[in-house]
């Protein structure tokens, strides 16, 4: 069990080895899947499973491509093989990437990238940025945080939270408007 749970692409906490009579063991695993590739100006630096551990390299350019992207800027401390980031962007990027999932599902909309905001100030905050989702053709939709994280920026003229479902009405009715937000640039939900 030992040496299988040091294996990169398995989730060490779900390893189990049974005895399989008459010579043999049995071992049941989770593999780790992933989901965002890292990139720090254009190209790829890491990847993340959809846990937010790091994985391994191996993929080619062309298999990363199929993957989220999340655009991090220079300088922005990778989590090793294996580890989890301890930097906000990285986990806010891993908590938002199923409603990235959703919307891409409901909207047919092809979302390559995550990004933080452009008008957002790292340096001046350890809090957790607000989030662009990018097309393939370069339309920005500035969702802010995700539903598991406190956003007090993501609220409407009344106050109210803008949950996923009310960011999701609220896009849904835009293309409407704009189908398939042909013409549009940028989106602020």
């Amino acid at each position: 069990k030992g040496l299988v749970r040091q294996v990169p692409w398995i989730d060490p906490s779900t390893v189990e080895a049974h005895l399989a009579m008459p010579d043999g063991v049995r071992l049941y695993y989770r593999a780790l899947i992933p989901a965002l590739v890292i990139r720090q100006s254009g190209r790829a630096v890491r990847l993340l499973s959809k846990g937010g551990r790091a994985l391994p390299s191996g993929f080619t350019e062309d298999q990363q491509s199929l993957f989220l992207s999340i655009n991090i800027p220079e300088g922005v401390e990778l989590p090793s093989t294996g580890d989890s980031s301890s930097v906000g962007l990285l986990q806010e990027a891993v908590r938002i990437f199923p409603e990235v999932d959703q919307l891409k599902a409901l909207t047919k909309l092809n979302i390559v990238a995550i990004q933080q905001q452009a008008d957002y100030r790292s340096n001046e905050s350890s809090i957790v940025p607000p989030l662009t989702f990018v097309t393939a053709d370069g339309l920005e939709i500035e969702w802010g945080r995700s539903a598991y994280t406190p956003d007090p920026f993501s609220v409407d003229a009344n106050k109210r939270p803008l949950t996923l479902e009310r960011k999701g009405y609220r896009l849904s009715q835009l293309m409407k408007q704009f189908p398939n937000l042909v013409g549009v640039g940028r989106v602020v939900l």
